[in-house]
């Protein structure tokens, strides 16, 4: 394996895995548990990659999906 330096000591390999989360972060930033997130993902709601026996979602995909939640709601998402 190939590792680039991007500077302050981070490498190509872990900015490219930010990009991906694990589904215990993502339930963590939505505050579900992991089944309720594997629910929200098995119905197409929010999409997934599988890296061998794991599962990442970009976080490009939960940014749409928390877009599309702040639509749904009529808004912003801001409080009023």
């Amino acid at each position: 394996m190939v590792v680039l330096s991007m500077g302050r000591n981070r490498t190509l390999v872990e900015e490219v895995m930010q990009l991906l989360l694990t589904i215990e972060q993502v339930a963590e930033r939505l505050n579900l548990s992991r089944s309720q997130l594997y629910i929200i993902m098995r119905r197409g709601e929010l999409p997934s990659v599988r890296i061998g026996r794991s599962r990442r979602i970009a976080f490009c995909d939960l940014e749409r999906y928390i877009e599309k939640l702040r639509e749904a709601a009529g808004g912003d998402g801001a409080a009023a």
